[in-house]
């Protein structure tokens, strides 16, 4: 079984864990806050779990095996961060600062996993033009500015930064965060509308293999073979065939079986470039 199945079926038990205790908290109020630490527990571990797996993905792939390996182990610190977060009683004089330094712990180990894992993600993009490209790009840019910005926000290093004030602070960082999902949301959708675009020119265009009458050159066998290589099915004589697909001059367009004078994907007038 592969590292992403069982990330996947640990995640499927603790959702489950995580429902039946919610169930149990709804339905005996008597036992306090117990079914709900549970929940929470149960809960926080699935959603580690499922950014856990994603990274899996991306290491079964063989792409940035080490960064992949600390998304995973970044996550499992976060997790028991989170359990420390619910189950430790804070109720003691000091804890404030021992509660809002596991916090900024908790923040830091669960968002740079996050963003390497969705950048690793990207990568396993394979975008065929120079778009997609230039937006992967500049989404990975953004999504790293947007961690390392956050991680200076939660450790408070901008209180003698320039960027001092508060109000300047929120707006940079919703700024990244806005662009950063912007990037994340639109590089597989341009993908899958670059995919969209080339399979539409391939069912316009001439099947991969065409069945071609032809007379062998040597033997003068009459026979029918496939185009591209061949041999003559008499002497074993190397045969090519090959037919040149008429293509849009503009955008390389397929225009085989196509009746129109105007390219459907570009709009280049075909009558003036014959």
């Amino acid at each position: 079984m592969s590292m992403r199945a069982r990330f996947l079926w640990v995640f499927i038990i603790a959702l489950a864990v995580a429902a039946l205790s919610a169930t149990t908290a709804l339905a005996m109020p008597s036992l306090g806050n117990l079914s709900w630490d549970i929940f929470g527990s149960s809960l926080s571990f699935a959603g580690y779990l499922f950014g856990a797996m994603l990274s899996a993905i991306v290491l079964e792939r063989g792409r940035f095996r080490v960064l992949m390996l600390g998304s995973i182990a970044g996550f499992a610190i976060a997790c028991l961060l989170a359990w420390v977060m619910i189950w430790y009683p804070f109720n003691y004089s000091g804890a404030w600062d021992v509660q809002e330094f596991i916090g900024k712990l908790l923040l830091s180990f669960s968002l740079a996993p996050a963003v390497v894992t969705l950048i690793g993600l990207l990568r396993l993009i394979k975008p065929a033009g120079s778009i997609v490209r230039y937006v992967r790009v500049i989404t990975e840019s953004l999504s790293g500015a947007f961690c390392v910005f956050s991680l200076l926000m939660f450790w408070e290093v901008f209180d003698s930064w320039f960027f001092g004030p508060s109000e300047i602070e929120m707006r940079v960082w919703s700024g990244l965060l806005i662009l950063s999902i912007a990037g994340l949301l639109g590089t597989p959708a341009l993908r899958a509308v670059e995919i969209a675009r080339r399979k539409d020119a391939a069912e316009s265009g001439l099947p991969m293999h065409i069945k071609i009458g032809i007379t062998c050159p040597r033997c003068e066998h009459q026979q029918s073979i496939d185009t591209g290589g061949a041999a003559c099915a008499n002497c074993g004589l190397s045969i090519n065939v090959h037919i040149e697909e008429p293509q849009c001059s503009g955008c390389g367009y397929s225009l085989a079986k196509l009746d129109a004078d105007a390219c459907p994907e570009c709009g280049v007038d075909l009558m003036s470039s014959v």
